[in-house]
């Protein structure tokens, strides 16, 4: 989404082509960008890396690292192209030698940081194995990244928890480095709140998110399922867990799974809730269902992990609980029932930087 934000704001200005990946290798021409798909070069697609059995993944990771297939397409591109500027975006299943080629040819490149692929292949820290990033294997996956990123001009980071982290891990070591949250929606700025004071007596909840283990989903419906707290639990999004989910919450009304929501239904359901829930089982760089509830109004009990907790600022515009812990959990939940909702809605709507499109642009090109 972000990229997608990006590329419709450059364009107005700017002559833009996407370099992707694909399952062939094709250039085609929308809306005025050349878009550039490109084969794996490399033993599967990255689109079906979650299929593979783990042998074959760490092969695939290992090619990955130094694809000089795709690195020849990639300087075919370029040299053809002759860009002032190239925007780099999470590189695995690509071009990990991008960067390298982008030195080469001196031209510039500022890259963003999603996630951790650069400090571990899975690109994921689970809660409970930190110590993953620091073992043997990681350290040997890192100096390689290391130098395969070399310094870019600059590098954005969309929290101050990843950018401590990469520096931490002596990454970047010349570059302009900067904070700067994702951009807000065009959408979600036009959306109008008014937000009233209310008992909490019933609590009306909402996730939105991937369904997944990892998300922590299916972790917050066995917890609420087994409570006597009077709630109702309203899910939208899809992904390969929806069938574990509908199992646990089926026959119990209190659960009510909306499928996969468009933005103007997603913000609909985040102003009907009293509270979203952000349950993550991993470290999350930014989490915009977050700081897309906050904006709206509705306070997040979400987990005191990551980025996450950058944005919930506990018992302010939210409440903040241990991830994974079900005493921790339920605590917060106690607090949201009783606590002044209005004063949790109006601090939320003013504690998010609202980051527009066109500003985030500037401030990625300055």
């Amino acid at each position: 989404m972000v990229v997608q934000n990006l590329v419709a704001e450059l364009k107005r200005e700017h002559q833009i082509s996407v370099v992707t990946g694909g399952y062939q290798n094709e250039v085609i021409e929308a809306e005025g960008i050349k878009h550039y798909y490109l084969r794996a070069g490399n033993i599967f697609n990255f689109l079906d890396i979650n299929r593979q059995p783990y042998g074959l993944r760490l092969i695939w990771h290992l090619v990955d690292l130094f694809n000089m297939v795709n690195y020849f397409k990639l300087k075919k591109i370029v040299l053809a192209e002759q860009p002032e500027l190239v925007l780099t975006h999470s590189l695995m299943g690509l071009a990990f030698l991008g960067p390298r080629l982008l030195a080469k040819l001196k031209i510039k490149n500022i890259q963003t940081i999603h996630d951790l692929q650069l400090l571990h292949p899975g690109g994921l820290q689970q809660v409970g194995q930190e110590k993953v990033l620091n073992s043997l294997m990681a350290k040997l996956y890192q100096l390689v990244t290391k130098k395969l990123m070399g310094s870019p001009a600059k590098v954005i980071f969309p929290s101050q928890w990843i950018k401590d982290l990469f520096e931490q891990k002596k990454f970047f070591p010349q570059s302009i480095k900067l904070v700067l949250p994702n951009p807000v929606s065009a959408e979600l700025l036009a959306v109008k709140t008014k937000r009233e004071a209310k008992t909490v007596s019933s609590l009306e909840l909402f996730y939105a998110g991937q369904i997944e283990a990892h998300k922590g989903i299916l972790w917050l419906v066995e917890v609420l399922k087994d409570l006597s707290l009077d709630f109702s639990l309203k899910i939208a999004g899809q992904g390969t867990k929806v069938l574990a989910l509908q199992k646990i919450i089926a026959q119990d009304p209190r659960f009510i799974y909306l499928g996969l929501q468009n933005q103007s239904q997603i913000f609909q359901a985040y102003q009907q809730a009293d509270f979203t829930i952000v349950p993550s089982l991993v470290y999350e760089s930014y989490s915009l269902a977050t700081a897309e509830s906050l904006i709206l109004g509705t306070p997040v009990i979400g987990v005191n992990l990551g980025g996450i907790a950058e944005l919930v600022l506990d018992t302010r515009n939210g409440f903040l609980y241990v991830p994974g812990s079900k005493l921790s959990f339920v605590g917060a939940l106690e607090k949201a029932k009783i606590a002044d909702w209005l004063a949790l809605s109006q601090q939320a709507q003013v504690s998010v930087k609202m980051v527009k499109i066109e500003d985030y642009v500037k401030q990625v090109l300055s």
